[in-house]
């Protein structure tokens, strides 16, 4: 049963840091076009959807590595950082558009984005994230997962 109810507040945790995430991006652009009322600010994309990842796929290897630690104080850590996380990631939103004079948008609510200043790789220095790490933890994970013993055939 502790097993269900840590599995339900990790999704209520995901799903409040998608919501976050889009509710930071209309807020900064509601900042800085209604309030401001600026015409030199320009547009420029983050993939949220991509910090949001590299976040949790950092929070996942620390699960994972609970060799030393009991596993629930480390859960609880997560649980902890996964609720301040919106907050942060707002707070670091709003620094880099205001830093840049842009109203940031979600990369993906572009069709085409070529000429439009993408700041996600800011972001994740900001938050202390490097993305070559999240893709090796990604990677490290779906080796353990889909092992030649195992589920060979699901291998990429």
């Amino acid at each position: 049963m502790d097993l269900m109810k840590f599995n339900t507040r990790w999704s209520l945790t995901i799903a409040s840091l998608a919501c976050a995430a889009i509710g930071a991006l209309v807020s900064t652009a509601l900042h800085f076009t209604i309030f401001n009322q600026k015409t030199d600010t320009s547009i420029a994309v983050v993939d949220t959807q991509r910090v949001i990842d590299a976040q949790k796929l950092y929070w996942i290897r620390t699960m994972n590595a609970t060799n030393n630690r009991p596993a629930q104080a480390t859960h609880a850590e997560i649980l902890k950082e996964s609720a301040a996380f919106p907050q942060k990631f707002t707070q670091t939103l709003t620094a880099v558009a205001k830093d840049h004079k842009v109203v940031l948008l979600d990369k993906k609510s572009l069709a085409v984005d070529g000429l439009v200043p993408d700041y996600t790789e800011e972001v994740f220095e900001r938050l202390s994230l490097d993305a070559n790490e999240a893709l090796r933890i990604e990677k490290a994970i779906q080796n353990e997962l889909f092992s030649t013993h195992t589920f060979g055939s699901l291998r990429r």
